[in-house]
Order: C-alpha cells, then structure tokens, then sequence
C-alpha cells in the first residue's frame, strides 16, 4: 500500500520525546527478537541522547503527519572519524509499504554526507527482506562484517563521494 507522502514529518529525538523513542524501541526488540543485552539496549532507553550524540549522530522520528505518533524511526552514530552506522532503523508493521523506509534511510543518508563521513554502515538479518530490498535499491553493498552480532548476518556498506561540496 502507498499513500500521499506530502504530510510526513521527520524530527529529530528531543527530551520530551523520549518516551516516544523507548516504546518504538521496544517494539523493534521484541518483533526482531533482538537480546537487549547485546543490542546496547539500556543505554539507547536511558541515555539515547549521549549514544547518538549531535553533531556526529542522530536519531529521527518519522510521523505520517505533524502531531501523530511517530510510525518509525532511524538513528546514526559514529563508528570512527570518518564512518558512521544506521541504527534503530524501524517502521511499525501497520505502517510498512508506505515508503517510510525509503523516507527514513534518505534522512540517515542526507545526515551522513552532510556530516562528512566517507560512509555509512548497515547490519541486517537475512529475514528483513524489504529493508534488505531497500539498502540494494538505494546503492548500499554487503560488506565485511564490522561487528560480532551473530544474528546480522549481512553487512551492508554505502561509500559517500570524496568531491568537494
């Protein structure tokens, strides 16, 4: 199902919703059967803000209109100088084939290059096949693996271009 993408609106994570972040969040964990433990996820519900820390990270809701809940999110923190890796990234169920993926990843994409990493990093499960669809649609590559998550399974990698803005 597709709709009109016209309303959406995609905000940044503030203090006052936090509580927004932690009810996505633990939705993404309990469909994605994710171990909290591994995933970092008492960190993410209490300090997001120092985890994906501005200026070289992010976190973003994704609202089908202004004042609705949020229906997905993404967030990008640094790995290292110049790489960064795509977290969090997670649209509702009821919310999917609407193009809020697409909406979600151009966000975390645009933050990157604007924050001048040289590329952006992505792990996911064989078993996200629309997300796995979308990474390959947008120029995104498997790569090496880059950290011990048993459960990822593939790696994805997209290098920004080195032309001076």
């Amino acid at each position: 199902m597709t709709t009109d993408n016209a309303k959406v609106v995609v905000e940044p994570l503030d203090k006052p919703s936090l509580t927004e972040f932690t009810g996505l969040l633990k939705r993404l964990f309990e469909e994605q059967n994710i171990e909290p433990e591994f995933h970092r996820y008492d960190q993410d519900v209490t300090s997001p803000l120092s985890v994906y820390l501005p200026p070289r990270g992010g976190v973003w809701f994704l609202r089908p209109e202004a004042g609705k809940p949020a229906s997905g999110l993404a967030a990008v923190r640094e790995l290292a100088n110049r790489t960064c890796e795509l977290k969090r990234f997670y649209v509702i169920p009821e919310e999917r084939g609407r193009g809020y993926g697409q909406i979600l990843l151009n966000q975390a994409m645009n933050f990157a290059r604007q924050s001048d990493y040289l590329e952006i990093l992505l792990s996911i499960r064989p078993d996200q096949k629309s997300a796995l669809r979308l990474c390959e649609r947008n120029g995104l590559r498997p790569c090496a693996r880059y950290h011990p998550d048993r459960r990822a399974g593939i790696f994805y990698s997209y290098m920004f271009s080195r032309e001076v803005k």
